[in-house]
């Protein structure tokens, strides 16, 4: 049954930078803004999502971070940004530390008819004989002097019965966005137990990229997944 549409008051940001999650997690740039990447995390263990010719795959990688010139903010001379070197050489879709029990492994990717579900709509996909739905709520309404349609209350679930269980979990909500939209950027079983695992973009405004890390693995409480990180990368 499909939940009965929030109100505006009810409905808050989610996931959110304000909460502290069990992982790092960055994104697959090699060039941030001063303040997106901590220059000290070159230190920890990180394994990442990457892909190659043959597909994507988990691998460890090591990481050298370090200051460097900024195109978009600093002067000659300046360096306020940040650059991170990889050992792996492969794009890289998102990197992550701090979760066990992830082995370096091919992940294969699960394909989605759609990428953006806006609220009202729906997608289905299957892994080992499970179907999975993925369905969104909220408002939509089409602004006429924007000449966009603009959402709010919008929430985004993921719904599957496993071993005669129903999960019905809320992934993602925002009140409303700034020319923005959450995004599906990958399905697939990145940590090895056989349920896919999501990473979304949750951003709710234009000018920010919020790739967010859903594990199935480490979920508790009756739920299908677990935010695990998130990391926030703004443009110019």
């Amino acid at each position: 049954m499909t939940p009965p549409a929030p109100t505006e008051d009810s409905v808050a940001y989610y996931p959110s930078d304000s909460v502290s999650y069990p992982a790092r997690v960055l994104s697959g740039y090699d060039l941030f803004h001063g303040g997106e990447v901590a220059l000290d995390w070159g230190k920890y263990h990180w394994k990442g999502l990457f892909k190659s010719a043959g597909g994507y795959y988990v691998a460890s990688t090591s990481l050298v971070i370090k200051k460097a010139h900024d195109d978009l903010f600093d002067n000659e001379g300046q360096t306020t940004g940040v650059e991170i070197t990889k050992s792996v050489k492969d794009s890289t879709l998102l990197l992550f530390s701090g979760i066990t029990g992830i082995t370096n492994r091919p992940v294969e990717q699960i394909d989605v008819k759609v990428t953006e579900l806006f609220p009202g709509r729906s997608t289905r996909f299957t892994n080992n004989n499970i179907t999975y739905t993925l369905y969104a709520t909220g408002n939509r309404k089409y602004d006429i002097v924007a000449k966009d349609y603009v959402v709010t209350n919008y929430r985004l679930f993921i719904k599957a019965v496993i071993n005669g269980k129903l999960f019905d979990q809320m992934l993602a909500s925002a009140p409303s966005f700034d020319d923005a939209q959450t995004q599906i950027l990958f399905v697939g079983d990145i940590d090895g137990d056989k349920v896919p695992d999501l990473i979304l973009d949750t951003t709710p405004e234009y000018n920010v990229k919020q790739p967010t890390l859903y594990l199935s693995k480490p979920a508790t409480n009756g739920n299908l997944l677990k935010v695990m990180g998130l990391h926030i990368v703004t443009g110019c």
